[in-house]
């Protein structure tokens, strides 16, 4: 029916056949209650943790005392309906026990958009806003279909298949311009292309995309990959691990290098300059400079 609620601080487990808690028909504002048994035995199940075919409700909180504990059902939360937005999925456990270490696995999706289930958010960027989601059968997060829905600051691992998962099951390739549609308009992965920082004393890995191939030296300060060749650069993550010494000589370069070329006077010089080049020696803004540290 839609109307709003808030789940928190609840124990969903071995529920059969039906959702443990289903926000569609909570009133507004009641306080689920503990939904299940004990979360460390993870009874087998066919229903949903949590199954939310409304709008605008909460499930979880930032803080311990809001969180939910869901594990041992299908999807551990399923959102289900075209009407199913502005939904908030916060601060939960998912997957794991209350002690947030030992699995107690969902046996489909740790959380399960469909029915063009859209504008909804799983996480956030505040402190305390992120859910651990781990363990699951299937995806951490499946986008089946829906758009809008964002997946933000989670801590996901463990998960059978994909961390986060968009459309068809299984690895999807990116496009140029990502101008496609369906589940979250075909959202792109994103590319890896840095492992580490250079000033950070460990070697670069990085993709030919962009401007950290061209800084690359192959060999002496890091190693280069082809864009979008995960095997590369799994292979160069093992050549890292197999042969530590060159390893540590590239670190030490690319950090020499980093501090030679990215110093903070380095970089002031090089803005004084382009000042300089523009005519604009008046309008240069030291106080602005000094205020920020440079020397």
């Amino acid at each position: 029916n839609g109307r709003a609620g808030r789940i928190r601080h609840t124990d969903v487990d071995g529920h059969r056949g039906r959702p443990g808690i289903d926000p569609a028909v909570r009133p507004k504002g009641q306080r689920a209650d503990r939904g299940g048994t004990d979360l460390g035995a993870g009874e087998a199940n066919g229903g949903e943790g949590i199954a939310v075919a409304g709008a605008n409700n909460t499930i979880g909180g930032s803080t311990p005392a809001e969180r939910n504990v869901i594990g041992g059902n299908t999807y551990g939360i399923s959102i289900i309906d075209a009407t199913a937005s502005g939904n908030i999925v916060i601060g939960n456990y998912i997957g794991v026990d209350a002690s947030g270490t030992g699995a107690v696995a969902n046996s489909r999706a740790g959380v399960y958009f469909s029915s063009s289930a859209s504008n909804n958010v799983v996480g956030g960027t505040a402190p305390g806003s992120g859910n651990v989601i781990a363990n699951s059968a299937w995806d951490g997060v499946r986008v089946n279909s829906g758009t809008g829905n964002a997946v933000l600051g989670n801590r996901i691992y463990d998960n059978t298949e994909q961390g986060i998962d968009i459309g068809a099951q299984g690895l999807s390739t990116n496009d140029g311009g990502d101008a496609d549609t369906g589940s979250n308009n075909g959202q792109n992965f994103p590319v890896l292309a840095s492992v580490a920082i250079a000033a950070a004393g460990v070697p670069v890995l990085a993709s030919d995309a962009g401007g950290l191939a061209e800084l690359l030296q192959p060999g002496v300060t890091g190693r280069r990959v082809p864009r979008d060749d995960l095997a590369a650069l799994a292979e160069a993550l093992l050549e890292a691990v197999r042969n530590p010494e060159h390893g540590r000589a590239m670190a030490l370069n690319a950090y020499q290098c980093a501090v030679k070329q990215f110093s903070t006077g380095r970089m002031a010089e090089a803005m004084e300059r382009i000042y300089d080049s523009l005519g604009m020696d008046g309008d240069r803004p030291r106080a602005a400079a000094s205020a920020g540290g440079l020397p």
